[in-house]
């Protein structure tokens, strides 16, 4: 019977060590809701009373209030506490410093960029998923020419042109047809890169010229046998008989580090470079290695 009621009274103090336990855990909890609470209502309060002490105050006089009363909050604070305070308290300054910083640093680079001489501008036609193209064009051409950084490439990766049937003007689609026309006459393009589609379409405009005349006679006899030939029916260029439209770089490595999607590349001449071409046979020479 002892043995039993000493159980009785072990499991009856045990089962109060529990509920003293769960009281002073439910007190502890409380106890922190508590303080939260009444840490949000003195911020609130001290919003308010912020609010309030900055009514008709100048930009300079409550810049001098929020420094006086950063100073009183922090006067009693640890390095770690006051350091993690001044993030919480500043942070809308330092956000806006960055996003300035930046910006100021993007507007800086383009800038800069926009100075930086052209050194060659390329339209690659009907290709418009290239991603390869530019990067390749400006690291062979500086590396064959032994240049620096300081300078720009552009490669316009982003039009799209064929021929297509009834259609009396030209005979093509026309928004990207005469985007590249703006960049010819706007002397914007150097060289324009195309598929059989793209040559078929430049056959009976004039916003190509003929290779043979854009050149001297020393150059085209090294690329002659690169040389296509093609008529235009409607005889706007050459009055019908066949001239020397393009340069067939298919098989050059450079055709083939661009990345092209079509297999047969041909290269054409801007009508704009018929003379002062010195970027555009730059290019061939070094498709060529001349």
């Amino acid at each position: 019977m002892k043995e039993k009621d000493h159980k009785k009274e072990t499991a009856a103090k045990q089962e109060d060590n529990r509920k003293e336990e769960l009281d002073a855990a439910q007190k502890n909890s409380r106890k922190e809701e508590s303080d939260a609470a009444q840490k949000d209502n003195r911020k609130e309060e001290s919003y308010k009373e912020d609010s309030l002490a900055l009514v008709g105050l100048s930009p300079k006089e409550k810049l001098a209030y929020y420094r006086k009363n950063y100073q009183q909050r922090t006067a009693s604070m640890e390095k770690k506490e006051k350091f993690l305070y001044t993030l919480q308290y500043y942070k809308w300054y330092f956000l806006g410093a960055l996003a300035l910083l930046v910006c100021l640093c993007w507007v800086g680079k383009t800038v800069y960029t926009a100075t930086l001489p052209v050194k060659l501008r390329v339209a690659i036609l009907n290709d418009t998923e290239n991603t390869k193209a530019k990067d390749y064009i400006s690291k062979s051409f500086r590396e064959y020419y032994h240049l620096g950084k300081r300078n720009r490439f552009i490669v316009y990766t982003d039009l799209e042109v064929s021929p297509v049937e009834n259609v009396n003007e030209v005979g093509l689609t026309m928004n990207d047809y005469q985007t590249i026309g703006y960049y010819n006459t706007t002397n914007m393009i150097d060289v324009i890169i195309g598929n059989r589609n793209a040559l078929r379409v430049y056959a009976s405009s004039d916003d190509t010229t003929a290779i043979d005349l854009s050149m001297d006679e020393e150059l085209y006899s090294q690329i002659e046998e690169h040389v296509v030939t093609m008529t235009d029916s409607k005889k706007v260029k050459n009055e019908g008989k066949p001239y020397a439209a393009a340069i067939d770089i298919s098989d050059t490595e450079f055709a083939r580090g661009c990345g092209l999607s079509y297999e047969q590349v041909y290269l054409m001449i801007p009508s704009s470079k018929f003379q002062d071409n010195e970027r555009t046979l730059n290019l061939i020479k070094m498709i060529f290695g001349l």
